[in-house]
């Protein structure tokens, strides 16, 4: 789609001088908006995920960006810059959200079925799929009981939006361990 996957800095202006380094490092990436043909907004909408200081004295800011809460999968965006916020590189890039389909066309539960369904070929329900509330207060997504898989822990099912075509469209990510009930 045209827009750049890494920059290079040199000659670049200093960030902010009274900024931290995760304040810096949306800046810069703010200072490229039209090379990455998004607008402030967009880039306001990013998280600080870590911030990696280096022997060297530089430092790594790694972003991520959020669509009304929900994380954008693939808009992961690093940020190099030397102690005083002078900027060396980005890496990654942020995604526009102009026409980003919010609308989830399943619930977690027929999610997490159809995934089911799909890795060991036969047709599991949503109806047989339960939520654990976790100590975190995260829902989690287990088969109930006498089925014949089994999963040996419940199952993280998230809402992301991730890029298609040029566009963000609604999707989950789940992590989940399972298999036939007498198999090893």
């Amino acid at each position: 789609d045209g827009a750049p996957n890494f920059v290079w800095g040199p000659g670049a202006r200093r960030g902010p001088d009274d900024g931290t380094h995760d304040g810096a490092a949306p800046w810069h990436l703010g200072q490229f908006a039209r090379a990455f043909d998004v607008t402030s907004e967009e880039i306001s909408a990013t998280d600080t995920v870590s911030v990696l200081p280096l022997k060297s004295g530089d430092v790594i800011v790694q972003l991520r960006q959020r669509y009304r809460g929900v994380e954008i999968m693939g808009s992961d965006v690093k940020v190099m810059m030397r102690p005083d916020h002078q900027l060396v590189a980005i890496s990654g890039r942020p995604r526009a959200t102009g026409g980003a389909e919010m609308r989830f066309a399943q619930s977690r539960e027929a999610a997490l079925a159809a995934a089911l369904s799909a890795q060991f070929g036969s047709p599991v329900s949503a109806s047989s799929i339960g939520t654990e509330k976790m100590a975190s207060g995260e829902d989690r997504f287990r088969l109930a009981p006498g089925s014949r898989l089994y999963m040996s822990e419940a199952a993280p099912v998230r809402p992301v939006m991730f890029p298609v075509g040029g566009r963000l469209v609604a999707a989950y990510v789940m992590e989940f361990y399972a298999g036939v009930r007498d198999s090893v």
